[in-house]
């Protein structure tokens, strides 16, 4: 038994809603664009069940046309939208709010101006080309280091695909070499095409899938590796980090640690509300002064560990009597007390051929060094001290 038309759409539909549940089970996380996806998976199910109902029961194929060809072209417009949110990419809102109508208007003065199913085909399959190309400058960017890439590249492969796949329909309908018949027009040619469309579009909507799911692993393994309380790193998060800052460069990381001095002073007299407050106050004078390239872990308490990319010790050391002295010009205003915060610090390189563990433990002496001598100092470890 031979597959026709109206079977091809009735796969592409059964396809469409099996993808429309994996998206719902994604609409919970609330990732940005999703919500969108589902929309245009909806529409995409909407406008393949129109068509194959279309051809089941002998409709007018013309409103049929029309209808699933707008539906269709408002489901891949979603999916440009959400894809550009997945990725964290801006929206080229003047590029659709003029390439939309004008396709459009070509489409629909086709069916008024100049009937012609070769005219329809080529206009339908020419803009669609020019919006997957669209989408591959949007999804084609380097993989964050935190995310998989696997689903970027299954999303370009697709688009890939339906690139080809609607040039050579453009081509070959446009040039005569097969004869452009109606929507349910059995022809080898017709069906194949109408086959890959359904597969490109279901693949499409796959590495949307794919996409958002990276994103969620990524963003749920992101918050694992924040303090909640401060937004820094926490112990896990800083040490990867940290080891992949290494891993691309063979320069030496310089380590500080930091620990703020007299905290329990601070919870005792002012409250544990008060030294959460100091927390974040040394968390900000630390960003202010060490840059966004700065990364910061909290490693326990009032402990916490940085590294400069591209520093060098000196450098770091400057930082940190730059957050001594903030800190000191700028004390809390806490339910009516100024609070003064003051950190001891320990500074270390990390070389390349030793764990991270041992530049830590130097930078942990150097700071045992500093609360010894006085307190609010920054020392930098014994075998890096400038002769």
């Amino acid at each position: 038994m031979s597959i026709g038309p109206a079977d091809v759409f009735f796969i592409a539909a059964f396809f469409a809603l099996l993808c429309l549940g994996a998206l719902m089970s994604l609409a919970r996380a609330q990732l940005p664009g999703i919500r969108l996806a589902v929309a245009a998976n909806a529409l995409a199910f909407v406008s393949t069940t129109v068509l194959w109902a279309t051809l089941r029961w002998d409709w007018p194929t013309t409103p049929a046309l029309l209808v699933g060809n707008f539906v269709i072209v408002a489901a891949v417009l979603l999916l440009y939208v959400a894809l550009c949110r997945l990725s964290e990419r801006r929206v080229p809102v003047r590029l659709l709010a003029v390439g939309t109508p004008v396709f459009a208007l070509a489409y629909i003065a086709e069916l008024v101006i100049w009937p012609s199913m070769t005219a329809r085909v080529v206009i339908v399959s020419a803009g669609h080309v020019v919006l997957m190309l669209s989408l591959v400058r949007v999804v084609w960017p380097t993989t964050p280091v935190d995310r998989a890439a696997y689903g970027r590249w299954f999303t370009i492969v697709a688009l890939l695909f339906d690139i080809l796949l609607q040039g050579t329909r453009a081509v070959v309908y446009a040039s005569g070499m097969q004869r452009v018949g109606t929507l349910g027009d059995p022809q080898p040619w017709n069906t194949a095409f109408l086959a890959l469309n359904g597969l490109a579009l279901a693949a499409l909507i796959l590495g949307v899938v794919l996409v958002g799911n990276d994103r969620l692993i990524s963003e749920r393994a992101r918050e694992a590796d924040t303090d909640f309380l401060t937004g820094v790193l926490t112990p896990r998060g800083w040490h990867r980090a940290v080891e992949r800052l290494r891993a691309s460069t063979d320069a030496d990381l310089p380590i500080l640690l930091a620990d703020l001095d007299h905290f329990k002073e601070v919870n005792d007299q002012y409250g544990h509300a008060a030294g959460d407050v100091a927390l974040r106050h040394f968390v900000t004078a630390l960003r202010s002064v060490g840059g966004q390239d700065s990364v910061i872990g909290r490693l326990g308490g009032e402990e916490f560990a940085v590294t400069f990319p591209s520093a060098a010790v000196d450098s770091v050391q400057q930082i940190g009597q730059n957050a001594l002295r903030l800190l000191h010009h700028q004390p809390i205003a806490y339910e009516g007390a100024s609070i003064s915060v003051a950190f001891s610090g320990g500074i270390a390189n990390w070389r390349g051929e030793e764990p991270l563990e041992a530049a830590m433990r130097r930078a942990d002496a150097a700071m045992y060094e500093a609360k010894a001598t006085g307190r609010a100092l920054i020392v930098v470890a014994d075998d890096q001290r400038s002769s």
